[in-house]
């Protein structure tokens, strides 16, 4: 997913103009791509844990929210 596709994205969760199967299965009309729920969520983690490369499975497992967020691209439409 593109950086424009992903804050398009981020932005219809965070106004909740998307359902969770628009989310999940996609929607055309709404510009928002199969499976984006995965594709985001890997593009957080993969922040954190770029962000944080000593933090073991067991510890970013039991994060909450708003620490696997801090420092994300789109955080600020995601809270």
């Amino acid at each position: 997913m593109d950086e424009k596709t992903k804050e398009h994205v981020a932005s219809l969760v965070n106004n909740y103009e998307s359902t969770f199967n628009d989310f999940v299965i996609g929607n055309e009309q709404k510009g928002i791509p199969r499976w984006s729920n995965y594709i985001l969520g890997r593009d957080i983690l993969n922040n954190y844990l770029k962000s944080n490369p000593g933090v073991s499975i067991a510890e970013w497992t039991i994060k909450e929210n708003d620490e696997i967020l801090d420092g994300y691209e789109y955080q600020k439409l995601l809270q």
